[in-house]
Formats: C-alpha cells, structure tokens, sequence
C-alpha cells in the first residue's frame, strides 16, 4: 500500500512475481488571468485597464490582483476549482457570466486566459447654489 511518501513497502518472498505496484506522478498547474475595468460593458478585457487591489479567490486560497490587474494561483494539483472575485462597492461584475468560473485542471498546464470584468456604478454629486431652482420632470 502507499504510504504518501512515494513509496510503496511490500514483502516479497524468494520466487515470487509481484506485480500491480503503481506509481503516478503529476506536475503542478497554474492559474492566471486579468482583472479589468469593462468600460464598454462587452464583457472582454481587450484594450481595458486593468483593476488593481481587488481579491480574486480559488476555491479556499485568495489573492490580491496587481498593479496591471493580473492575479496567479500556482502549484495546483489536478481538479476542479472554483475561481470568483470579492465584490465592491459601486461595482458590477461583467464577466464572467454568473459571477464565477469552474476550472478543472490536469496535470501541469498553465492556464492563462481568464478575464474577470466588472463595471463601475459610480454616482453623481450634484450641488446646487443658493436661490437657484432646480425642476426635474
């Protein structure tokens, strides 16, 4: 039986055959992708800014995008994970669609294509001075 350490510990008397010892090995995988400002709300990240300090999360682990909007998750075992954003304030999420994105990876790939979009709200200070009316219809 494996024992997690790589190593298989079997008993093998004089004359026997022994076989069905496997071992398998995989190579860790990376996730990369692009945090972007979609201000032309088409939910790709060509051409757009990218948006730094925002916290992309992958399954339990978490990261902070950087200054270009890029985030990573290296060392990943083969699986399936689930890769969304922290949402906030003003913002709406654009890409992708339903919030978040399921991955799953083999061994050893870097996949590096993934766009997070999000569009700002924004708001509108108007400030009016003193005797002037203002009517909205």
């Amino acid at each position: 039986m494996p024992d997690g350490s790589g190593t298989h510990t079997v008993t093998v008397r004089s004359g026997e055959d022994l076989t069905g010892i496997d071992f398998g090995n995989w190579r860790p995988a990376t996730i990369e992708g692009h945090k972007f400002r979609d201000r032309n709300v088409d939910e790709l990240g060509t051409d757009e800014p990218g948006l730094p300090d925002w916290t992309i999360t992958l399954n339990d682990a978490t990261t902070t995008t950087t200054t270009d909007g890029g985030f990573r998750f290296t060392g990943l075992r083969p699986g399936t994970y689930t890769l969304s954003e922290q949402q906030q304030a003003q913002w709406r999420q654009t890409a992708p669609p339903g919030g978040s994105t399921t991955i799953t990876l083999t061994s050893g790939p870097v996949l590096s294509n993934i766009e997070i979009g999000n569009v700002c709200l924004g708001h509108i200070d108007v400030r009016v001075p003193e005797g002037v009316t203002i009517r909205v219809d």
